[in-house]
């Protein structure tokens, strides 16, 4: 079972991953992956084309959000190629996309990686919502002290959680970390 599994046991010194999964565990094995204490150099993974779109979405697009920046934040994540339904027996119902994954050391480095990704799961949580106000709330501060904190990090205080990058979120997480 792949999610059982601690690659980093299975060969000594570094490793590549290539997968074709159930496409209903992506997900999952992607948070083993990331959580591995030695994550494999590079992955090459056959997913569903709406979560390959996601998993290499840029800031702005719709389908950016919490997974492409857990992805991105740790690999460089790079589309390689769609596959039509027609190229499987039986056919899925769904294209697919075989997306490679480069694991780096991240080049955003916030104080805290855990309010990071706080930050992220609030700013995600209610996209078509303003993030000043999610983080007003989620934080228990007043709109005025989270529009300051998003304008100190040069962004508008009526952007919204989709718009900012990962480093974007790396220096929020450094402004808000302990008033939350």
């Amino acid at each position: 079972d792949a999610l059982a599994q601690d690659f980093s046991q299975l060969v000594p010194g570094p490793y590549i991953v290539v997968a074709n999964l159930p496409y209903y565990i992506t997900s999952p094995f992607l948070a083993k992956l990331i959580e591995q204490p030695h994550p494999p150099e590079r992955a090459v993974i056959l997913v569903q084309w709406e979560v390959a779109r996601r998993l290499t979405a840029l800031p702005g697009t719709s389908d950016y959000g919490a997974l492409s920046i857990l992805i991105q934040y740790h690999c460089q994540a790079e589309m390689l190629f769609k596959i039509g339904p027609g190229n499987f027996y039986p056919p899925p119902k769904v294209d697919s996309a075989a997306v490679r994954l480069q694991w780096r050391p991240s080049p955003f480095q916030p104080r805290n990686e855990k309010f990071m990704f706080r930050l992220v799961k609030i700013a995600f949580s209610q996209r078509r919502k303003m993030l000043k106000g999610l983080l007003a709330t989620a934080l228990s501060l007043s709109k005025d002290e989270a529009g300051k904190a998003l304008a100190q990090i040069g962004l508008r205080e009526e952007i919204r959680g989709e718009k900012l990058s990962i480093k974007d979120f790396a220096a929020l997480a450094d402004i808000l970390e302990g008033q939350g």
